[in-house]
């Protein structure tokens, strides 16, 4: 199911290796006795903050560092004060929770070192906060920014448990669902976003997050006890059913007609993390293929680049919930003996039907994955279609190799055991 197949089959030229289903490959795993992160603020809350010196507003001018992704958002300035704090039941803070403190850099950036700190790890009662501003966010992992979007989370989830719920029937990974799932809709919208002042500009994002339905609902289903199993807007676009088969039929501008049959079959450990295989006969017409799939809450990952040792981070298939005209370029490269690829993941607005050998499907989700190659005129596209409870309906992939480009479409003909 990757995206990149054709660098597989460079895998298997330039380095005479296996094609799927091999020992799995390791990356570093993040240092989780450091927590980091960058502080975005509203422009409007600079003055108020300790400014930089000159010498480093300078510098920020000559070597900018960092790009906000909302209009009227910068980073913060030097010397801005970073607090790790504790929660308790009711997401406030206690007398005596502040747990550490530490200040940001001329990039906005701050980091904490956890190693004396016990107990001070990944937790729904652990927040990071503005020492002299009301912004917050929950610690979900060990890279943590703190954000409007990650304030207006946290107001939300302390609306929630007013009442009768509590903190704890939040989990890490809604929050993380939340949090980036927000970022990633104000990003879309951020001519919408004034940033004069926090309140002013929560209340923008706040209008964002109130069209979302996928989102808000979300924030409801999230609020409730135990956790939620699918993703905001996740209709099971991709089921991971063991045992179950899909057949597609093939064409290229090459080779003709060919069959693919793809069988979900078994699990495998990469990185650390629960994969999926899905188990292909003729994959693009490329012969044999196992990828390695896995979901979670913000979205469905392909992980055979990093299975491989190609890439040390997983390809997007699908983020949720999906955002119309999306386009987010991987800080991951992926290398093939002296070849390198820049990944780029997009989607598109919701295709109400979408008619395939026959059959027509609603609601699905259309999205692109681009390769191109940084110092090769290598490249390929590939978009992929999904519909809810079925999984892949269509793949279909332009690739250029060695200045050979071949068109391939591949259309879900028979599924079954799901």
């Amino acid at each position: 199911m990757q995206f990149s197949r054709f660098l597989f089959a460079l895998i298997c030229s330039l380095l005479l290796a296996s094609c799927g289903g091999g020992s799995s490959s390791t990356i570093s795993s993040p240092d989780t006795r450091t927590l980091s992160g960058q502080v975005l603020v509203p422009n409007g809350m600079l003055s108020s903050l300790d400014k930089p010196s000159v010498s480093d507003r300078l510098l920020n001018v000559l070597l900018p560092t960092a790009v906000a992704d909302l209009t009227g958002i910068s980073s913060a300035p030097n010397g801005t004060t970073v607090e790790l704090v504790r929660l308790n039941v009711t997401a406030s803070v206690d007398p005596g929770s502040v747990l550490a403190t530490t200040t940001t850099n001329s990039s906005g950036r701050y980091s904490f070192n956890l190693s004396n700190l016990s107990g001070a790890t990944p937790d729904i009662t652990l927040a990071v906060r503005l020492g002299n501003a009301p912004l917050r966010s929950i610690v979900t992992g060990s890279v943590i920014d703190i954000t409007p979007e990650s304030e207006l989370i946290f107001q939300r989830i302390v609306t929630a448990v007013t009442g009768s719920s509590a903190l704890t029937d939040f989990t890490i990974e809604e929050v993380e669902a939340l949090v980036s799932g927000l970022r990633r809709a104000t990003t879309a919208n951020s001519g919408t976003v004034s940033g004069l002042d926090i309140a002013s500009t929560i209340a923008a994002i706040d209008t964002i997050l109130m069209g979302n339905a996928d989102l808000i609902n979300f924030v409801t289903d999230a609020a409730a006890t135990g956790q939620v199993l699918q993703g905001p807007g996740n209709s099971n676009y991709v089921p991971l059913t063991q045992g179950a088969v899909y057949t597609y039929q093939g064409n290229s501008s090459i080779s003709g007609a060919y069959a693919n049959t793809t069988t979900i079959s078994g699990t495998q450990s990469v990185d650390a993390v629960s994969t999926t295989r899905f188990v292909s006969t003729n994959l693009l017409n490329e012969g044999a293929d196992t990828s390695f799939v896995a979901s979670n809450l913000t979205g469905v990952f392909d992980y055979s680049v990093v299975e491989s040792g190609v890439g040390s981070e997983p390809l997007s298939l699908i983020l949720f919930p999906n955002i119309a005209n999306e386009s987010v370029v991987s800080d991951d490269t992926l290398t093939v003996d002296v070849r390198t690829f820049r990944f780029t993941f997009s989607s598109f607005s919701l295709l109400p039907t979408l008619t395939v050998q026959g059959v027509t499907y609603n609601n699905v989700i259309q999205t692109r994955g681009l390769s191109v190659g940084i110092n090769s005129s290598d490249r390929e596209v590939e978009d992929l279609f999904f519909a809810p409870t079925v999984g892949l309906i269509r793949r279909f992939n332009v690739s250029t190799l060695n200045n050979v480009t071949e068109t391939i479409t591949e259309d879900l003909t028979t599924v079954t055991g799901l």
